[in-house]
């Protein structure tokens, strides 16, 4: 890799390019450290290698501005290699990062906030954030997170208590069951992941790909959700999953779409909750078994 931060050492950076060309490293690696950088520029060039650009591993900060980071190859932009009681911490402001073939952020037991940022996430299964296992709080403000491929969420929780907060974010998707934000339980009886949403839009283009699908907790206000595939709903809530909307929007525009759709005892709450939907088959509000 480039740069190797480890045994509580303190490195700041400037104005650097750092450039990975072997098929796994890293740009920058931190094991128990902090890292300082305000325009840094990566750029990971093999295209069949599985590099990344930061690599985050056990109880250390990273603190990033005005960075760029491309990715060419197969691996992600940023990625936590973190365990339970080693959290690590990012802060992530007016930067972007692009991948072909992975996610953009990935990661486990971390503290991340993003401020301004943008992430453009190529290829099927890529992410623009993987907020995975152990991965208390996601603090996103203001920012673009784009996914071309299938499968590939805007924002994907996995349930273990996590917590998401965004406001004034745009999200968008285009590719088969690529959904704008997924909260999904990993396993029975652990506890709900939350994502609190302000100001923030959700548009899919594929087919089968919602605005938002929640087994967990979603709360909102001042939230647009834009459908454009067949059978893709603007919020899809499944079993324990709940959603509160107040002052939103929600607008479905292909066949078999609808505005929400609640299945085995989700349930849904709406204050000032506009439902629009164009194609043919598409309701409104599909109720299978829920509660409205």
């Amino acid at each position: 890799g480039g740069l190797l931060i480890k045994n509580d050492a303190t490195i700041n950076l400037s104005n650097a390019d750092i450039t990975v060309d072997i098929i796994s490293g890293a740009g920058i690696r931190t094991d128990v450290g902090k890292f300082t950088a305000e325009n840094l520029k990566i750029n990971i060039k093999d295209s069949q290698g599985k590099a990344v650009g930061v690599n985050i591993g056990p109880t250390s900060k990273v603190n990033l501005s005005e960075m760029t980071l491309v990715n060419h190859g197969k691996g992600q932009g940023i990625v936590f290699n973190t365990e339970e009681n080693t959290e690590s911490v990012l802060n992530l402001s007016r930067s972007t990062i692009e991948t072909t073939n992975g996610a953009g952020i990935r990661s486990m037991f971390g503290l991340l906030t993003l401020n301004d940022v943008k992430i453009l996430a190529r290829g099927n299964f890529g992410h623009a954030i993987d907020m995975n296992t152990g991965t208390k709080d996601l603090t996103i403000r203001q920012g673009k997170f784009t996914t071309e491929g299938d499968e590939s969420y805007g924002v994907w929780m996995i349930h273990d208590g996590g917590k998401m907060f965004a406001d004034d974010a745009e999200f968008y998707t285009s590719g088969l069951r690529s959904h704008g934000l997924v909260l999904q339980q990993s396993m029975p009886n652990v506890p709900l992941s939350e994502a609190i949403l302000s100001l923030s839009l959700f548009k899919t283009s594929g087919d089968r790909a919602y605005g938002i699908y929640t087994e967990g907790k979603v709360f909102g206000d001042n939230v647009n959700i834009n459908t454009h595939g067949k059978k893709s709903h603007g919020i899809a809530a499944v079993g324990k999953g709940t959603a509160e909307l107040t002052n939103s929007t929600i607008e479905t525009y292909n066949d078999g779409s609808y505005g929400v759709a609640l299945i085995n005892g989700a349930r849904v709450t709406g204050d000032m909750l506009h439902i629009r939907t164009e194609g043919k088959d598409s309701h409104g509000i599909y109720n299978d078994r829920g509660l409205i």
